[in-house]
């Protein structure tokens, strides 16, 4: 089970980037970098929450929207990686985006094959619990009323200019104001 919806850009052909951002302290590059990616991030956030409120509507609408946030990634990256992921609480105002379906169980151990063909093993995991933002993205059902509501992936596809002009403005931005102390 998975408690994420994954979309990325990246950016091409950044070698003059690369070679401006070099130029600068280790610290300073990877705060101008780390802060032009939290500010076009904040666009598909706002995007995201308003493509929720009117896509999905009504009181689940409100919910995602609400339990939205943006958050650096915890994960290590490669050198001039950078990423902001776009989470959904589950605890506090996104109480609830959990459905346990009757008779689940958390910390049990299944099998399953993988993509590869082989058996493996899980240990831990939870059966029986579906993560509800997922499942409107990407629909649930066979009939109408569970059909795919593709909020987040109708943001990034309309934002997504949006975004690459704001990171690369930022980018320029960072650069120029640090070149000028």
């Amino acid at each position: 089970m998975s408690d994420n919806i994954k979309m990325s850009f990246r950016l091409e052909g950044a070698e003059e980037l690369t070679t401006k951002l070099l130029a600068l302290e280790s610290k300073v590059h990877n705060r101008i970098a780390r802060n032009a990616v939290r500010e076009s991030g904040k666009v598909l956030l706002k995007a995201s929450k308003d493509s929720a409120k009117s896509m999905v509507g009504g009181k689940m609408g409100r919910k995602l929207a609400s339990a939205m946030s943006l958050r650096k990634q915890k994960k290590r990256l490669p050198k001039f990686v950078y990423a902001m992921n776009i989470l959904f609480s589950t605890s506090g105002r996104g109480e609830g985006l959990r459905y346990h379906a009757k008779g689940a169980h958390t910390n049990v151990d299944f099998e399953y094959v993988d993509k590869h063909g082989s058996k493996r093993r899980k240990i831990g995991a939870t059966e029986g619990v579906s993560f509800i933002p997922s499942a409107i993205e990407y629909g649930h059902g066979a009939n109408k009323d569970k059909a795919a509501i593709p909020f987040m992936r109708t943001a990034f596809k309309r934002t997504a200019a949006e975004v690459t002009a704001k990171l690369g403005k930022a980018l320029r931005d960072g650069i120029e104001q640090e070149g000028r102390k």
